[in-house]
């Protein structure tokens, strides 16, 4: 009997039956596949955020092996530079105690980024069960809207084609089509009862997506620290190439020195732009997400 008051709740049962919903008629059925595909694509596109993620860890500890190459090499030109007689080497090992100091200075800001990676890889996490649970629950709505009405939202190709179902306002738009009022007053309100749960689930994951941008964001920051560091390794590179051309014969190891340091320095920059390669695109993914749209490569 249909509840007087307005209050019935949708139950497990209500939801065995519209998943046993009939056969959708030939009007609808495009559409609904359409739709169900961009929102297959937009759960997909969620769980991609973990493969950046877990490039994005890989390529900080990987940072982490790099600073310890540049630890011993600066550790091996102090051994160097204190050998060098008549005071001539303390030029080169005020230099390489400058350097040995700059590795220690990765450590943290690698820390930081492995910190902000695992709060990413939880946000994810929770966006990809929150959308799992939508998924199920959208295509159950769809799949039982009434099959009569040709001026149905779903009956509309032009229209059903700028509906995906992944924002509130999609949700919004379903709910005041004027086929979704009809049918028996249970079964109306058991459809209202999802669709106001969907609504619930895709802000919920909007504020999850917006948390994973916000750690993007602070991602880029901690690559930032690391690239001026990187600058100050290769300054410092420089400047003990410069002190071993004065010092002739004496200082041709400092020049091998000097040019060990750069080439790690030049690993370091590509490994940050990989780095970076893989920010830009989890935040463009996010954007995208945040839209309500999808990425189909």
């Amino acid at each position: 009997m249909p509840d007087p008051a307005g209050t019935a709740h949708f139950s497990f049962v209500d939801f065995h039956r519209y998943m046993k919903a009939g056969p959708i008629s030939p009007t609808h059925q495009y559409p609904l596949d359409t739709m169900l595909d961009a929102l297959g694509l937009f759960k997909r596109n969620i769980n991609q955020l973990f493969g950046i993620c877990v490039d994005i860890m890989n390529t900080g500890r990987s940072l982490q092996l790099l600073s310890s190459s540049m630890q011993i090499l600066a550790i091996n030109g102090v051994a160097q530079a204190a050998k060098v007689g008549g005071g001539k080497g303390r030029p080169i090992l005020a230099l390489v105690e400058i350097l040995n100091h700059t590795p220690r200075e990765i450590k943290p800001e690698v820390e930081a980024i492995e910190q902000v990676c695992a709060e990413l890889a939880r946000l994810t996490a929770h966006s990809s069960n929150i959308v799992w649970r939508y998924y199920q629950l959208i295509a159950s709505v769809l799949a039982a809207m009434p099959q009569d009405g040709q001026s149905s939202c779903l009956a509309d190709r032009h229209l059903s084609s700028h509906l995906r179902f992944t924002t509130p306002e999609d949700i919004t738009r379903l709910m005041t089509d004027p086929s979704f009022q009809l049918g028996e007053p249970l079964e109306r309100d058991n459809r209202g009862s999802i669709a106001a749960i969907c609504q619930t689930n895709l802000t919920e994951l909007h504020t999850r997506l917006s948390e994973a941008l916000r750690c993007l964001n602070e991602t880029r920051r901690a690559l930032h620290g690391l690239k001026m560091i990187g600058l100050t390794a290769r300054y410092l590179a420089f400047c003990i190439a410069s002190e071993a051309a004065a010092l002739g014969e004496a200082g041709m190891n400092f020049k091998t020195l000097a040019a060990e340091i750069g080439h790690v320095v030049d690993e370091l920059d590509a490994r940050m732009r990989a780095m970076k390669s893989s920010i830009d695109s989890g935040q463009s993914l996010v954007e995208l997400l945040l839209k309500g749209n999808s990425d189909a490569k």
